[in-house]
């Protein structure tokens, strides 16, 4: 059977990087039920973050450690931290979240930052909202909708 498809020969490290976004895709998927599962437990959203990020913190500080040749912290210190506790403030109000709603409702509500983003882009850095932007957002409430 010739299909005439052009045969695609994987760059280097494409293969590894799609294998590392499968593996991050279902991480991040199980991020909800294990955080129900510990509140099931009695832990607490803080106590389950305050673990969550220590972990992280330490396995990123080996990682570092032992890759990298320079210290880029010191080149971006305020940058550095003023990212990290929007981050921390980010996924400490999801996991609240999951205290009053259900995970998968959480999950679809946050799935809406694509718009967000969007829309901030066009209000503080004035990005036009142009017609690629407004088929992804289609895409992505499309993906909603089949999700609900």
């Amino acid at each position: 059977m010739d299909t005439n498809l052009p045969s695609h020969t994987p760059k280097p490290g494409e293969t590894i990087g799609f294998i590392l976004a499968l593996v991050s895709a279902l991480s991040y998927s199980t991020e909800a039920i294990v955080a129900k599962l510990l509140y099931a437990q009695g832990l607490a959203p803080l106590t389950v973050l305050v673990w969550r990020f220590s972990l992280a913190a330490l396995a990123f500080w080996l990682l570092a450690r032992y890759s990298l040749k320079e210290n880029p912290l010191r080149a971006a210190r305020g940058t550095f931290i003023a990212t990290g506790l929007l981050q921390a403030f980010t996924v400490l109000a999801l996991f609240y979240t999951f205290v009053y709603i259900p995970a998968g409702l959480a999950i679809l509500l946050f799935y809406l930052y694509p718009t967000f983003v969007t829309i901030g882009s066009a209000l503080f850095l004035q990005e036009p909202i142009n017609t690629n932007r407004l088929i992804g957002l289609a895409l992505t409430l499309a993906g909603l909708i089949i999700i609900s």
